[in-house]
């Protein structure tokens, strides 16, 4: 013979009103919310001029030299210190080159998954890591949607 517990059905009734509400509140749009935070796009970062401009592809023969990386980003990956890095090839280990953005400046960012599958053009000085060529992206002053 079991015992019925009395608190049961409250807390069964408890819990399927919460998860109600929660869904309301996540599902219906408010005055005085927004569903989804949009910032403002950037506007496109002006680049010096007379900076060479290279295909991503050419990227290892150019290290140690201040350019403009040119390539459409495949895929955005995140590391789990919140590094981001733009993946121009579909596998990044095989890949010639990425940009990366450090944990540290990536609020900078709020808006870099807008260039995923588009053209982009990255500025900086090109460097290796793991025999790959890389640029370090500081500032948003660094990227740019490609024309």
């Amino acid at each position: 013979m079991q015992t019925k517990n009395p608190w049961l059905f409250p807390a069964v009734i408890l819990g399927i009103s919460l998860i109600v509400a929660v869904l309301i509140y996540k599902l219906v749009p408010s005055p005085t919310r927004t569903t989804s935070p949009s910032a403002p796009a950037p506007a496109s970062a002006e680049f010096p001029p007379g900076l060479k401009v290279i295909s991503y592809t050419e990227a290892p023969n150019y290290i140690g030299q201040e350019v403009i990386v040119e390539g459409t980003v495949v895929r955005i990956g995140s590391s789990r210190k919140g590094t981001l890095f733009l993946n121009f090839c579909l596998d990044y280990r095989k890949c010639p080159f990425y940009a990366v953005i450090f944990a540290s400046n990536a609020s900078l960012f709020p808006n870099i998954r807008q260039y995923e599958g588009k053209k982009v053009q990255v500025r900086g000085t090109i460097q290796t890591y793991r025999n790959q060529a890389e640029i370090i992206i500081n500032s948003p002053s660094q990227i740019r949607l490609a024309e």
